[in-house]
């Protein structure tokens, strides 16, 4: 495990927005692992075996039952069932988000 990031909310102040979200939704950089974990606003159960026939064209597909691991260009995204995603290759939540509603959808 790293060190604590000095600017960083939860390293520092010890705020775990996405585990204190009244909302379902959120999207949050984590730290030190150049990587967006983006969680729809919905409850969501996503065919994983579908996904990954609908990914196949638009590049590297693996998977099980439990998650689906996409990569394309210069990123990986990670897609469990319930439609939590980690995208890595980048820590700009704006570049996670459009991503994600790209590949995976609203």
């Amino acid at each position: 495990m790293g060190k604590p990031v000095d600017d960083c909310s939860t390293c520092v102040a010890r705020k775990f927005e996405t585990l204190d979200s009244e909302k379902n939704e959120f999207a949050a950089v984590l730290c030190g692992r150049h990587a967006v974990q983006i969680s729809p606003s919905q409850p969501a159960h996503l065919n994983l075996n579908s996904l990954s026939q609908r990914l196949a064209g638009a590049g590297d597909v693996k998977g099980n039952e439990y998650l689906l691991r996409f990569r394309t260009g210069e990123f990986e995204m990670t897609v469990f069932q319930d439609a939590r995603s980690i995208i890595r290759g980048t820590d700009d939540i704006a570049v996670a988000r459009s991503l994600y509603a790209k590949y995976i959808g609203n």
